[in-house]
């Protein structure tokens, strides 16, 4: 089991699974996905990496998703930083992000 997402028809899904084709509700609509961990003392979401399954995801897509679909609740008040790289220490380490704007999700 590992905390993953996916953007489903224009909307960010997010849990803990074992499997990201758990989290998508018509295949057919799933643009892709990746892994997620929320940073709750510094309000950090990062999003990271990519779905086996459905691929990854761009920074456009996931801004799109932000501004027009629906966001986990667990996911508000935070910055969102993202990555097209796996691992997330390494991520943090070399400073391999992009913030997403909105800067904050409200």
């Amino acid at each position: 089991m590992a905390l993953k997402f996916v953007i489903n028809d224009g909307n960010i899904i997010a849990r803990n699974v074992k499997y990201h084709y758990q989290l998508s509700i018509d295949n057919s609509k799933t643009k892709g996905g990746g892994y997620f961990y929320i940073d709750r003392i510094n309000k950090i979401l990062w999003l990271y990496s990519k779905s086996h399954e459905f691929g990854s995801v761009n920074k456009e897509k996931i801004e799109k998703a932000f501004k027009e679909g629906k966001v986990e609740d667990i996911f508000k008040g935070h910055e969102i930083r993202f990555s097209y790289s796996e691992f997330l220490p390494d991520i943090i380490k070399n400073n391999d992000f992009e913030v997403i704007k909105p800067f904050v999700i409200q």
